[in-house]
């Protein structure tokens, strides 16, 4: 039901850029995310990032490169996703924005484990942990939780590992209720 919506949004007549413009393809690439060819995300996703740097408004352009690193979900694309989500996080200290800066990182978290680079992974994550804790928002606590699971398990400590995912479910419950139970499922997977 959201995808017809946003798709009406960004096809008024005569809009022009616009941050909001921006946002609504981003947002429309992201609900496409399981619905649709990759052409097509990729494509909405395209034009918002490149409609955002033509705006010059910092905010949009993080907002708009967070869904371009969703829309960017083949293998072969780890790469793109880790040098957007850098962009991001520059962004976000730019214009002193944690939200972007925690989702930025992340997805470097994500990325740099995709390649391999345990060291950056690490780094990473210590930096997430410390912005999260830092924060207290529920749903960057809940995100800190799921990647200490993930820790543990990559470790090795998996008697270690089980009460950290009934943790982390507990505290996904309070935040996304769905994402939570899927992050639960995957972590004893």
């Amino acid at each position: 039901r959201l995808v017809p919506l946003l798709e009406e949004a960004p096809a008024a007549p005569d809009v022009g850029d616009s941050a909001l413009r921006a946002r609504l393809l981003s947002r429309l690439s992201v609900a496409l995310y399981w619905a649709q060819p990759e052409t097509r995300k990729r494509a909405l996703s395209d034009e918002a990032v490149a409609m955002a740097r033509r705006l010059g408004y910092a905010p949009t352009i993080a907002y708009a490169l967070s869904s371009h690193i969703a829309a960017l979900s083949g293998p072969d694309d780890v790469e793109k996703r880790l040098a957007a989500s850098t962009e991001m996080m520059a962004i976000a200290e730019q214009c002193d924005n944690r939200e972007f800066a925690m989702i930025g990182r992340g997805w470097t978290i994500a990325d740099a484990l995709a390649l391999g680079d345990i060291h950056q992974a690490r780094f990473a994550i210590a930096a997430f942990a410390a912005l999260a804790t830092k924060s207290r928002d529920p749903y960057f606590v809940w995100w800190l939780a799921a990647i200490r699971t993930m820790e543990a398990i990559l470790d090795g400590r998996l008697a270690e590992a089980e009460p950290l995912a009934q943790e982390c479910l507990a505290l996904g419950q309070r935040t996304n209720t769905i994402v939570a139970t899927q992050v639960f499922a995957g972590q004893f997977f």
